[in-house]
């Protein structure tokens, strides 16, 4: 087997798992009453959720504590962007209701996963 598998299958769980709760969490944000606390919410909630969905794989394979630490920070710093990312679509009056909707619902699944698989690579690199 690969040395890399376990953590690809990893991925096969935490991946839709940190993005059906992103969508949740976004959509409990309908309810709050200022855009501060939303800005707040979504920064915060979503470091947690993706840092946690990004380094559990790794912590599972069994990979060196320097690749899971830097599998944490750049999920999370990954999902704290895409948060705020989120948080301005929706809060935006700017945009049509259709394109805000569609920005919201693709943003969970793509953004936070792909910064934060770049950002783990290059802080794992400027860890070594």
């Amino acid at each position: 087997m690969h040395r890399r598998s376990p953590v690809r299958i990893g991925f096969c769980v935490s991946f839709p798992v940190g993005s059906v709760l992103a969508l949740g969490s976004m959509i409990s944000t309908q309810a709050m009453p200022g855009v501060t606390v939303v800005f707040l919410y979504l920064a915060v909630v979503w470091f947690v959720l993706y840092a946690a969905c990004g380094a559990l794989p790794y912590l599972a394979a069994g990979a060196e504590k320097r690749m899971v630490a830097a599998a944490f920070w750049g999920f999370g710093i990954g999902g704290a962007a895409a948060g705020e990312l989120v948080a301005i679509l929706v809060m935006s009056d700017n945009l049509a209701s259709h394109a805000r909707v569609l920005g919201a619902f693709a943003i969970p699944a793509t953004i936070p996963w792909l910064l934060g698989f770049f950002m783990t690579r290059w802080l794992a690199a400027g860890w070594a």
